[in-house]
């Protein structure tokens, strides 16, 4: 209790607010996060049959996106590159919003128990909050100097 209220009293606006400023400005941190939590998730992801899909392409599509973001993110995270950052960005928020497409007109009306419907929330929802991540770590790189192209090795 006496470090929420060290915290609530050293944050402007409550913890709640400081933890999800902290959170858009894409800290280190919940980058690797975003990275690790892709790794099990797209394992688990070979193992659904690719008739929730609708069809194999589409499985493997997303399962070759997947393992492609993760790489993406785990190199900024060894090398910062403001053009992959970028394409990442751009990359998850269309992830964003095909996911929530492809959820609202296929798998929706084929859920059946309480744990499809937690796993769409779930496929819909982290998506959208990496998306958001990623252009608050981009907007917050790019305001501590980083070059707009190429990478910070070339500074």
């Amino acid at each position: 209790m006496s470090v929420a209220d060290a915290l609530a009293a050293f944050t402007q606006g409550g913890v709640v607010r400081f933890g999800w400023r902290s959170l858009l400005r894409g800290p280190r941190l919940v980058l690797r996060a975003l990275a690790i939590l892709l790794v099990p998730w797209t394992a688990l992801l070979m193992l659904v049959p690719a008739a929730r899909f609708g069809a194999q392409w589409v499985k493997w599509g997303w399962i070759g996106f997947d393992i492609c973001v993760a790489l993406g993110l785990f190199r900024v995270l060894r090398k910062p590159a403001p053009r992959l950052l970028t394409a990442l960005c751009v990359a998850v928020s269309a992830d964003a919003v095909v996911t929530t497409l492809e959820a609202s007109f296929w798998n929706l009306s084929r859920a059946e128990r309480f744990a499809d419907y937690f796993v769409l929330a779930l496929a819909c929802g982290a998506p959208s909050l990496a998306a958001i991540v990623l252009w608050g770590a981009r907007r917050h790189r790019l305001s501590q100097g980083l070059p707009r192209g190429g990478d910070e090795s070339r500074q």
